[in-house]
């Protein structure tokens, strides 16, 4: 099993600016959908929700893809009425039933990452603070072993599409 994801060279590393299958922050919904069908997911794998609307906020759009490793979840909000949705939080499910397998997901996060900013839950941002915790209002590269999960979001991903999105620890 292979995680796709690219980091840039620098001292710390900058979750801001990794990618998880191609699919990046600040993405806009068409760039989406054409990365995904471009990754090989077929339309009928791609399911789309459309957060209800509060009054003095924008709607938020989920886009929940299967993929030949797992489960993808990308929440893309509006930050205003007028404003495009883009990319705020990706979620990666990973598979790995047989025997090893997530040890192996596991030791190649770490390879790929290096060690994390914050030990747990294992987690890389730009800015930690000096007990080593990444806060909330930057973004962030997080990796729950328990699950295979791999969340990478912006600091602006809090709210309902964190809340409802289906993965732990986040």
């Amino acid at each position: 099993m292979l995680i796709v994801a690219a980091a840039t060279t620098c001292h710390a590393l900058n979750p801001a600016n990794l990618d998880i299958v191609g699919l990046r922050l600040g993405m806009a919904e068409p760039q989406v959908d054409a990365l995904l069908l471009r990754q090989g997911i077929p339309i009928s794998r791609i399911n789309r929700s459309v957060e209800r609307c509060r009054s003095s906020q924008a709607c938020d759009v989920m886009i929940t893809a299967s993929t030949k490793d797992g489960t993808l979840t990308i929440s893309l909000n509006k930050i205003n009425i007028e404003a495009d949705p883009t990319v705020g939080r990706i979620a990666y499910v990973l598979r790995g039933h047989a025997a090893g397998e997530a040890k192996i997901i596991e030791a190649s996060v770490l390879e790929r990452f290096g060690q994390p900013d914050q030990a747990v839950p294992m987690t890389w941002c730009q800015n930690p603070s000096a007990n080593q915790i990444c806060s909330a209002g930057q973004p962030s590269l997080r990796f729950v072993p328990e699950s295979l999960t791999l969340i990478l979001k912006s600091g602006a991903a809090e709210g309902a599409a964190e809340q409802s999105a289906p993965a732990p620890d986040s």
